[in-house]
């Protein structure tokens, strides 16, 4: 007998133990169970290792295997490793062991691996002279491969389910360990149990018997104590993780800012937190027992039984009320959560979120949407959506009257914002009070209210409230001590006859109010289909110039003042053009007076004086010879008190110095409201800003009227130029000699022709603007102009001098 071999194959089934379920686990994690390869090659290492044990043993006890016993050797060896094969995948893949299924697979190894090594034995040992059984010994063999088989299995069990922490893996590297001892051991009890010893030469005797016996049952015994104390180590640290978990779930149920409440399946409190005792003044001991119903009467709970029913009860949201012990209530969202225990639904949590000032402020921003912050009528958003409602669910026909106050703008300058804000609200308040309740009136902005009159589409029947509202307007209204007397002009749009779509209503409302402007104030005009298309678009064209600005449509031209015996730029004028998505290159003939109308020319010419001002600025920094350059102002802008900081604003942001800055006014604007335009000039004066008299000779100004204008600068009117060689010679030289007596420089604008420069230099005037020289350019070609020092008459323009 060689006991090398033996040790030999001792090492080998031991490595086979251990390799073999830690493979099969790995493949299981990694989802890899049912890949070919992989069973490939785990049978093929199972197989060698049963192969090379074997043939091991039979060296080890000195029988010779002929060729066609190590084939059938082979044969077993593949046989054995597919059934261990399909054996271990078997306990990775069932998910619940009961008894009878433990008794079996244990049961099936014993006699799977004992017939197995009966097998081998017979292939090795053939002589019938070899084969002697021991029933005792077979029998003790049988009863230690059943231990075996069982304890083995928990442990495989065990291996298959657990997740095997580093601390406890020792164990189960332990327990695969005496597995294969206990494998090593079971061929040699076989042996005992069925060879005569002294027919096949072997040096066994009763007291070398007891030893592998004795190991085996030390194997048993190891495999019972391994996954008992594995067992009690992991159920120990579960107990600890359950105890970790229930403090923390305990301190998130305790310590939640929003109320938490565990019910049962009837409703019932059976927990509730801090919280949920503070929002509803109950003490924690007086919510337990209540019926959530009395608490939050708004949640209804209807459990199912089985939790894939539960499922639809996941984050379920409610939006109510809580009722609080003093009886009051406010405002929660109550999200449930089953509770599912023992794959049952045994109750619910109920969270509860305070969301009564979130909904105050919810209902704050959608009024503040929906209103107009000034009056707290609904807004244009509001009128739509609620037009539109009505157009989709009319039984009947209804009216939409646009309603503009005529006068307010002028009064707004005059009195200024405040008392502008207060007449808008005033007037609000009377509109109101006068519709009957049916109606709708909302604030569209500025001057502009709309109203939506329910329940009529005839014009008789709406005649008697529109007389009522411009005769609202033609009394005096009394606004912060002052009586003010407006006008408003109406138009009116009816469904369905004028329209069914909201937006075409609102445009032949409002093309109708302006028919009513066209015949003077206090008027209303019924929409009729022979009204002009042009006036359409002059609405939609006010409505584009609005948002112009902020849409970056809005360009800065500027067109240089040329001294006429040098040729050279003295000064440029800096307006406005409209570069419409649609229309191109809008006209500011055309859109100027929009702008004043609506308001809108304020906000221009504060940016064209910020965008002159900085391109200036620009041009000196890039060494280009220093100019002033003029913006034109509007009466509205300068009566605003708010004037003298966009000047000094726009210098500021700049860093233009203030001599560089002119500003026109013109000679009508002077004449309202003398004594403050007068103010005003003063005040640019003393800010060094140089001023112009724009379109001199159009108005009634006199000699005496001009010694009071702080003015540096006369402008004669394109339109004296124009007719200069056939009747206007005479006012021409008038208004040159006025400048000279009064030290004023004086410029010709709308010289269109080297012949009226000429003429005009005749007559002591040399500076010029036009399209001789150069029509109103961007700023790129301005520019050029500076560079050049020197613009010859219709250099670069001979068409416009034409």
């Amino acid at each position: 007998m060689n006991w090398n071999f033996f040790i030999t194959a001792y090492f080998n089934s031991v490595f086979g133990a251990l390799i073999a379920p830690m493979y099969v686990r790995y493949l299981h994690k990694t989802g890899k169970l049912d890949d070919r390869f992989h069973n490939l090659l785990l049978l093929f290492f199972l197989t060698f290792s049963f192969w090379s044990y074997h043939f091991l043993f039979a060296l080890g006890v000195n029988s010779s295997l002929p060729p066609w016993k190590h084939l059938f050797l082979i044969l077993l060896a593949v046989t054995e490793a597919y059934g261990t094969k399909k054996y271990i995948r078997r306990l990775f893949t069932i998910q619940t062991f009961h008894t009878g299924l433990f008794l079996r697979k244990g049961s099936l190894a014993a006699v799977y691996f004992v017939a197995f090594e009966i097998l081998y034995h017979l292939l090795i040992f053939d002589r019938e002279s070899q084969l002697s059984l021991n029933l005792s010994a077979f029998v003790l063999t049988i009863s230690l491969s059943l231990g075996i088989s069982f304890s083995a299995l928990r442990l495989l069990i065990l291996l298959s389910r657990e997740s095997s922490e580093p601390r406890y893996r020792n164990w189960l590297y332990a327990g695969a360990f005496f597995i294969g001892v206990a494998l090593t051991i079971n061929p040699l009890l076989i042996t005992i149990s069925m060879i005569d010893p002294q027919a096949a030469d072997l040096p066994l005797n009763f007291n070398f018997s007891l030893i592998p016996f004795s190991l085996q049952a030390a194997c048993w015994v190891a495999l019972l104590l391994v996954p008992d104390t594995y067992g009690e180590k992991v159920r120990l640290r579960e107990i600890e993780k359950r105890e970790e978990t229930e403090r923390y779930y305990h301190s998130l149920f305790r310590h939640n800012p929003d109320g938490v409440l565990a019910l049962n399946r009837e409703g019932l409190i059976l927990q509730a937190n801090t919280s949920s005792a503070g929002m509803s003044g109950y003490e924690e001991a007086e919510l337990v027992g209540q019926s959530l119903s009395a608490l939050l009467p708004g949640v209804c709970l209807t459990l199912p039984e089985d939790v894939h029913a539960a499922t639809l009860l996941q984050d379920d949201t409610y939006e109510t009320w809580l009722r609080k012990k003093s009886g009051t209530a406010f405002s929660v969202r109550v999200t449930t959560i089953p509770i599912i225990m023992d794959n049952k639904v045994a109750g619910v949590y109920a969270v509860v979120k305070d969301i009564e000032d979130a909904k105050a402020y919810q209902n704050r921003i959608h009024h503040l949407a929906y209103h107009d912050e000034l009056t707290g009528l609904p807004n244009r958003r509001y009128f739509m959506n609620e037009l539109a409602a009505r157009a989709a669910e009319a039984l009947t026909g209804f009216a939409v009257i646009y309603v503009d106050l005529d006068r307010f703008k002028k009064v707004n300058d005059l009195f200024g914002h405040s008392f502008g804000d207060q007449l808008i609200t005033d007037a609000a308040s009377k509109l109101r009070q006068l519709l009957p309740k049916s109606s709708i009136l909302a604030r569209l902005g500025g001057d502009e209210f709309v109203i939506l009159a329910d329940g009529t589409a005839d014009k008789m029947l709406l005649q008697p409230l529109l007389r009522k509202i411009v005769g609202l307007f033609g009394q005096p209204l009394l606004v912060m001590g002052q009586e003010v007397i407006l006008s408003a002009s109406l138009g009116v749009a009816f469904f369905p006859k004028d329209g069914t779509e909201p937006d075409e209503l609102m445009k032949k409302a409002d093309l109708a109010m302006y028919e009513s402007k066209r015949n003077g104030a206090q008027h209303f005009h019924f929409y009729e289909n022979t009204m002009k298309a042009a006036d359409l678009a002059d609405i939609l064209l006010e409505n584009d110039l609005r948002r112009a600005l902020e849409r970056g449509e809005i360009e800065a031209y500027y067109q240089p003042k040329v001294d006429h015996s040098t040729s050279a730029v003295i000064g440029g004028e800096a307006l406005l053009r409209w570069r419409h998505p649609r229309l191109g290159l809008v006209s500011p003939a055309r859109f100027i007076p929009v702008a004043e109308e609506t308001g809108v020319i304020v906000e221009l010419e504060r940016w064209i004086m910020e965008e002159a001002c900085r391109q200036n600025k620009r041009w000196q920094e890039e060494g280009l010879p220093a100019i002033p350059i003029s913006v034109n102002l509007s009466p509205s802008h300068l009566s605003q008190s708010t004037i003298i900081t966009t000047v000094t604003e726009a210098l500021g942001k700049s860093g233009l110095e203030a001599r560089y800055l002119e500003l026109e006014v013109t000679e009508s604007m002077m004449m309202h409201n003398e004594e403050r335009s007068i103010l005003r000039l003063h005040q640019f004066k003393l800010l060094g800003l140089s001023i112009s008299m724009d379109d001199f000779g159009t108005g009634y100004s006199s000699l005496s009227y001009l010694t009071k204008l702080p003015i540096d600068i006369l402008k004669i009117d394109q339109s004296f130029v124009r007719q200069l060689e056939t009747g206007s010679r005479a006012i021409v030289e008038t208004i040159i000699s006025m400048a000279r007596l009064l030290s004023l420089q004086v410029i010709a604008e709308g010289v269109e022709t080297l012949e009226q420069a000429e003429l005009l230099a005749s007559l002591g005037c040399v500076q010029v603007q036009g399209y001789c020289y150069s029509p109103p350019v961007p700023a790129a070609e301005f520019r050029q102009l500076l560079e050049q020092q020197a613009v010859p008459p219709s250099a670069g323009f001979q068409s416009s001098c034409l």
